[in-house]
């Protein structure tokens, strides 16, 4: 079943992502982040830090693609933490290669100069 915009909407207005397999919620995310009515909703972030702490504990490296796919500023940073946490953990020295790519704000922000 493939959702279009406005389902993907819906469905995150009404019902926690979180019983949702973390593939699907990695692409309803994706969806609804574009929505800027969802900017002032804490519900957002915390689905969207558990989903790249599950997606990154999964696969670190294409979890941080899909981050860098989501809105700048406070979506990208939300995702990437968690990312950037369990990546380290993970393998450091690909995480620090990761997140030296990243702008200068945001690997400030993840712990690097």
């Amino acid at each position: 079943m493939k959702l279009d915009k406005q389902q993907a909407i819906h469905i995150f207005k009404t019902t926690s992502l979180n019983q949702f397999p973390w593939r699907i919620r990695v692409k309803m995310l994706s969806t609804i982040l574009t929505e800027p009515l969802v900017d002032h909703q804490p519900l957002a972030f915390r689905n969207l830090r558990n989903t790249a702490k599950i997606f990154a504990e999964w696969n670190p490296a294409n979890a941080a693609a899909w981050a860098g796919t989501l809105p700048k500023g406070r979506h990208q940073k939300t995702a990437y933490e968690p990312i950037a946490e369990i990546w380290k953990d993970y393998n450091p020295d690909e995480a620090k290669a990761w997140i030296l790519t990243l702008p200068k704000a945001m690997r400030e922000k993840l712990g690097y100069r």
